[in-house]
């Protein structure tokens, strides 16, 4: 089924108060698959997403794009026939490594604002999206943005692509909530389709919270769905909590630490808290470094991924690690971007970094 957009490659005149200036802009939509035929697959996406953008069910893809940003995210709409499929669709999400992959839960039947410009026309009955974007194109922009500024704006790092995300709209007849298996690894919260960054990394995102409108009331039936997507989140937690992922969540502190077979003390007493997939590492120096966390606990041995963005760059540590009750254990390799060592140990001039970390409490 091909669905109709409202707003096809149109041409803009916008005043954009956050860029400071009155900008001559082109806005559009570009369709990026149409059913029945395969979708490209661009470069820089992780291995497994072209099982879930060319699985049978997919239908339309489209691109939101506005001139001078990345423009770097894919919508894809899904047609499915009962839950078989969209779990289908959830295991072949699960498969995507590596990095981070999320499921929104929206209290609405179908899609409609993907972005600038482009909207789905009411009664599309989509129940499904996968949106994602890409870090290369990301990457590529940033580089091209003199200081990090584009007109009043300020970034502090490359903003962070949109990760992988099956949005499911849990007011349309295709979806039983009661029926959705998440495997673990997946990150499930309660939101709409993702639009231009997964973190922007603007500086005034830093500045004191303004004060927000007031929400807009909501029908019976929406609230209805608000309240089964909060107990299936709360069923979720308890069980996300058992995984790896849940254990490691709180404050961690380096009791030992060696190099190249040695002992290394410099590293002991430093702190690392986990929030989500998040990491905040500080040295005893006082220095501070976050990273985003990607774990793969069915791998063997099990595995955990460190990304950081230092200078408009990303970086990606790829380690090992094994968690049992209250002590971490991980190995990392000498450098960035090197493989994940093969086992938790260490040796003369291996260059590898073990370390052992206990909960703080």
């Amino acid at each position: 089924m091909r669905i109709p957009i409202r707003c096809l490659a149109v041409g803009l005149t916008l005043c954009v108060a956050a860029w400071g200036s009155r900008l001559d802009a082109a806005a559009g939509t570009s369709t990026v698959a149409t059913s029945g035929q395969p979708a490209y697959i661009a470069p820089g996406w992780p291995d497994g997403v072209d099982a879930v953008v060319n699985d049978p069910a997919r239908t339309t893809g489209w691109n939101d794009w506005f001139s001078g940003w990345p423009s770097d995210v894919n919508h894809y709409g899904y047609q499915i026939g009962d839950m078989a499929d969209l779990n289908r669709l959830v295991r072949a999400l699960a498969a995507v490594q590596p990095g981070l992959r999320q499921i929104r839960l929206a209290p609405m039947q179908e899609p409609k604002g993907l972005g600038w410009v482009t909207s789905l026309p009411a009664g599309n009955d989509v129940p499904v999206m996968f949106s994602i974007g890409n870090q290369k194109t990301l990457d590529t922009w940033f580089q091209r943005q003199p200081g990090g500024t584009l007109g009043k704006l300020q970034f502090e790092a490359t903003p962070v692509a949109v990760p992988p995300t099956l949005t499911i709209f849990v007011l349309n007849k295709a979806v039983d909530l009661q029926q959705l298996d998440i495997p673990d690894g997946i990150n499930v919260s309660q939101g709409d389709c993702p639009r231009r960054f997964h973190l922007s990394n603007i500086v005034r995102e830093n500045e004191p919270p303004q004060q927000r409108a007031q929400p807009k009331p909501v029908s019976e039936a929406q609230q209805l769905a608000i309240d089964q997507i909060e107990a299936f989140l709360k069923t979720e937690k308890v069980a996300r909590d058992a995984t790896d992922l849940g254990k490691l969540q709180g404050d961690w502190e380096i009791v030992e630490c060696n190099r190249n077979g040695a002992a290394y003390p410099d590293e002991l007493g430093g702190q690392t808290t986990f929030d989500g997939d998040t990491a905040i590492v500080r040295t005893t120096d006082g220095d501070r470094t976050d990273y985003r966390i990607s774990l793969q606990p069915e791998e063997s041995p099990k595995t955990i991924d460190w990304t950081m963005v230092h200078s408009g760059r990303r970086y990606v540590l790829h380690s090992i690690y094994e968690l049992e009750g209250e002590t971490l254990r991980f190995c990392s390799p000498a450098a960035f971007e090197a493989p994940s060592p093969p086992e938790l140990a260490t040796n003369p001039g291996d260059g590898r970094w073990l370390f052992v970390l206990k909960r703080r409490r």
